[in-house]
This record gives C-alpha cells, structure tokens and sequence, in this order.
C-alpha cells in the first residue's frame, strides 16, 4: 500500500518574537489550508459512492507536535460508522449492516485483483495548490497576531 503525502518546509526562525501564538496561528493556517483539499477528496469520493458513507466520512486531522512540525490528515475517520441495510442470509439475518468506510477506502483507492483502482485520494491531493493556500492562510493568520 502506497501512502500519498508531501512535505513542505518553511523557515519560521524569524518569528522569535511571536512565540507565544505562533503554535496556535500554525495549527490554525494548516487547518484553513487543508479545507480545499477534503473538499476535492469528498467530491473524488462522491463520484464512486453506493450510500455516501465514503464521502461523508472525509474528514481533517492536524495534529501539531512541536511548533515546527504540523501533520495534516485528509482521509476517512475511523469513528464514522453507518447502518444501512439488514442481512438476509446467514445466522446474522435480520440484523443491520454495519458500514465502516476507513476499513475498506484504500481497497477502492488502490484497488485489488478484481476490482479496478480509483485513485480518488491521488487525483485529489495532485489537483489545487497547497504551499500556496498555506502560505496565505499563514499570512492571515500572522496578521492576526500583529
């Protein structure tokens, strides 16, 4: 399994003397910067939908450990579960079926022996500008600050 991600690096020595809401203002930028980029994932994911689920589970995670090292996560969320439909065979018939779209997004991303790769996440994360959106929203939120 491939991961899909990129790295960017930007000098923030010069911004010493901000310290105190620097972690804040950064957490923030990669959280307004990240917003296009589910949105393109949610409508990749819409296209190859049978409920919805898989879209709709789309969500964003920044995790900031250090104030220079932010980790953005665009992706299904593990806790998005749905029921739709019952079993109708087996000693499960009757009860509801449960969908988890975390458990099997990357089996329709990547695709498997007999069902084609869609790709989704790739043309998602490949389309738009990222440093750029960051680069703004970073700008933005330093004014803030000041």
């Amino acid at each position: 399994m491939s991961d899909i991600g990129g790295t960017m690096e930007i000098d923030l020595s010069g911004l010493i003397a901000l310290q105190r809401g620097l972690p804040a203002a950064i957490k923030a930028a990669v959280e307004r910067s990240a917003r296009p980029v589910q949105s393109r994932v949610k409508a990749e994911a819409a296209a190859i939908s049978r409920y919805g689920f898989l879209a709709a589970s789309i969500m964003t995670k920044v995790k900031a450990y250090r104030p220079d090292n932010v980790v953005t996560i665009v992706g299904p969320n593990v806790g998005f579960t749905r029921t739709e439909g019952t079993y109708s065979r087996g000693k499960r018939k009757g009860q509801a079926r449960k969908h988890t779209p975390a458990m099997y997004a990357w089996l329709v991303d990547q695709g498997t022996s007999r069902s084609r790769k869609f790709g989704f996440l790739e043309r998602a994360m490949t389309a738009g500008n990222y440093p750029t959106d960051f680069a703004q929203a970073m700008a933005d939120e330093l004014q803030k600050l000041n």
